[in-house]
């Protein structure tokens, strides 16, 4: 068989393996988005208090998807007795990763654009005066670009470093466990980041508008971020897949 052949098989039992978790972040996008607005209709929360709401649920729902696919991908199989089934395969560790980031990746990639689909649509429902209230109250979508950059750019990280875990705790629960005090660290680092360099030097200048002003910075420091969380969960991978195991083995015979 060839490579690209056994890629196309490990991409199709990947995706069916984290299909139901994908599926269900999709639905649940649209579902969210139908109860904002028939809750909102309803109620007499002030447009930057929804807008704000609907912020939160553009933000959650990608990284949601980005928190769990990892540990389905190799803890479930790890549990199930699939990836040490794999490691006995004459097929090497590389396509087995390849295949679990490119399933996971294209499936975040989905969710991304659904979500921000839907944050549009509901956002074409406000009217002018509801835009300008919000934009009186400091909340402005002038910049959203940004915003759908670095949540991208936390999303990816997120993925990545949750593959990470993956890899190296055995159980997917530990795995998960130990991404939320990674990805806080990471976040409040991120916030120090950028406030000392709006008070260093440049004035209390908003963070969008050093992102605007000084676009080639930001761009290198994520490549390079991201870069390196890539390599750290490819190392971590290749240890993980390439160790002998004894245990499918054992119960195979």
């Amino acid at each position: 068989m060839t490579a690209s052949k056994v890629l196309q098989r490990l991409i199709w039992k990947d995706a069916r393996t984290v299909a139901p978790l994908a599926i269900a972040i999709l639905f649940g996008t649209l579902v969210l988005g139908a109860l904002q607005w028939v809750f909102f209709r309803m109620s007499e929360i002030r447009p930057s208090d929804q807008l704000a709401i609907m912020y939160g649920v553009w933000m959650l729902m990608p990284n949601l998807f980005a928190l769990g696919a990892p540990a389905m991908l190799v803890g479930g199989e790890e549990e199930s007795g699939t990836l040490g089934w794999l490691r006995t395969l004459p097929i090497g560790w590389r396509p087995i990763t390849r295949s679990k980031m490119l399933v996971a990746l294209s499936c975040w990639v989905v969710i991304v654009a659904l979500s921000t689909l839907v944050f549009f649509l509901y956002l074409a429902t406000f009217n002018e005066s509801s835009l300008r209230q919000i934009e009186y109250t400091g909340f402005s979508l002038e910049h959203f670009e940004l915003h759908l950059i670095g949540q991208s750019m936390f999303g990816l990280s997120l993925l990545l470093v949750s593959f990470a875990t993956a890899y190296a705790f055995r159980s997917p629960i530990s795995a998960l466990v130990s991404v939320a005090p990674l990805m806080i660290f990471l976040a409040v680092g991120f916030t120090a980041l950028s406030e000392q360099m709006s008070r260093t030097g440049l004035g209390q200048t908003p963070w969008w508008e050093l992102w605007s002003t000084y676009p080639v910075p930001f761009v290198v420091v994520g490549v390079l971020f991201v870069t390196l969380l890539f390599t750290i969960q490819w190392l971590i991978a290749r240890r993980r897949l390439c160790r002998v195991t004894t245990r499918v083995s054992d119960r195979i015979a």
